[in-house]
């Protein structure tokens, strides 16, 4: 038992030891691109750094420098030569994680039409789009089945991707609704089950619906039609008659 026990402890430490490793050196390639000037932002030398940096925001769920991605493809206005379709799709699916910022929007003008009409850039458009219509079951249905080799690939070279849409899908959900259906609700979220989410989110819920708390966003609004108009103001309308 001993042996066994020493065993699993030193695998433990390997883990914990390789894993601090690797934290500390995605921290380094992000910090080394956060110290970069604007200048230095344009300069087709960097570009190693920019996509350690893109590389090691991938790998971690809570990561993520805009700065830097949009510079990669400004760089690559300049030097289209060194464009990389791959580093194009990695920025593209981080500025998904990071909805409702603007920031997909903002990449996407920094694209020409021909890259755009690659199959998994339109791709990636079409999920984007799908998201900021609220059609969030069309979403996973074509998360799940792309018309696209290897797209499904594609999407787990983001480490929790699936996780920071359903949080979008919530925060559009809580904003919008102060009640919906389990069903309905499970299929936003493509989840089997919502009761675990629901007790994590101190949700109310009342047999087949799920009650958020109001919030000025969902809440009733009362609205004021009337409106006073003084003399000076109708003075202009009264000479012209």
């Amino acid at each position: 038992c001993l042996r066994v026990s020493c065993l699993c402890a030193t695998r433990d430490s390997s883990f914990l030891n390789s894993h601090q490793i690797m934290a500390a050196e995605s921290f380094d390639a992000e910090e080394k691109a956060h110290q970069l000037t604007e200048l230095e932002l344009l300069d087709r030398t960097k570009v190693d750094v920019m996509k350690a940096s893109l590389e090691s925001q991938l790998k971690q769920t809570n990561s993520y420098d805009s700065r830097n991605n949009l510079a990669l493809l400004r760089l690559y206005q300049f030097y289209p030569v060194l464009t990389e379709r791959e580093v194009v799709e990695n920025v593209l699916m981080k500025a998904l994680t990071n909805l409702p910022e603007p920031c997909f929007q903002h990449a996407l003008c920094l694209l020409p039409p021909a890259i755009q009409t690659k199959p998994t850039i339109a791709f990636l458009i079409k999920l984007e789009r799908l998201l900021q219509t609220g059609q969030f079951k069309a979403f996973w249905e074509h998360r799940s089945a792309p018309e696209v080799d290897d797209a499904r690939a594609m999407l787990e070279r983001v480490a929790g991707f699936d996780d920071h849409v359903r949080r979008f899908i919530v925060t559009a959900l809580t904003i919008t609704y102060q009640r919906i259906s389990v069903d309905q609700m499970k299929l936003a979220l493509n989840l089997s089950d919502v009761r675990d989410l629901c007790a994590e989110c101190n949700w109310t819920l009342e047999e087949d619906t799920v009650l958020f708390p109001e919030n000025k966003e969902n809440a009733p609004q009362a609205r004021d039609f009337s409106s006073k108009i003084s003399l000076e103001d109708m003075a202009g309308v009264i000479r012209t008659l």
